[in-house]
């Protein structure tokens, strides 16, 4: 693993249990009938889906696939003896 970008927090009324059921919701590329093409359109999907429900905050996902790419290329050629990065995209709440 390269790093970790939090976008939001799991409400307190939510468990991760529900977060684990509306991702699950979500078809994945390979599925029948499925219009999501590839990984990044899914996680695209996934984090509207979580941004609809209140455990991701609103920002523009466009923006967001694009500086999560631009980090990953970042931290692939950064040293990694550290461990993975942890990065809040939202910058609104502390990473645990």
């Amino acid at each position: 693993m390269l790093g970790r970008l939090m976008i939001g927090k799991i409400p307190e009324d939510a468990t991760s249990r529900d977060v684990i059921d509306l991702l699950s919701q979500i078809p994945l590329p390979g599925d029948p009938g499925s219009l999501i093409m590839n990984g990044i359109e899914w996680i695209k999907a996934a984090i509207s889906e979580l941004q609809r429900t209140g455990c991701a905050e609103s920002f523009y996902v466009e923006g967001f696939v694009k500086e999560a790419y631009s980090s990953a290329k970042k931290w692939e050629s950064s040293n990694r003896s550290k461990g993975p990065k942890k990065v809040n995209y939202t910058r609104s709440r502390t990473f645990p």
